[in-house]
């Protein structure tokens, strides 16, 4: 569903931890060192490998029972078309 809505080059991140920053992003000692920020870190990569930032969608994560693996799959449907 992903690639039909974004592209051959469009993928998908499950990933069950969500997190937020306490401090900052890109303000930390690496970023220092390199000169740059962390956004243009992640421009200059995207540019070089072709990425274009899409969209990022978050969705709560369903118990793991069918009913629920369902409605999950249909509400990540209805957002990609």
């Amino acid at each position: 569903m992903v690639r039909q809505k974004f592209g051959d080059k469009s993928i998908a991140v499950f990933d069950l931890i969500e997190t937020t920053h306490t401090k900052p992003v890109g303000k930390g000692e690496l970023y220092a060192k390199l000169g740059k920020s962390a956004f243009e870190d992640r421009d200059e990569i995207f540019s070089q490998y072709g990425i274009k930032l899409q969209k990022i969608i978050s969705l709560p994560i369903p118990e793991n029972s069918i009913f629920n693996k369902l409605i999950s799959y249909f509400r990540l449907k209805k957002i990609l078309e």
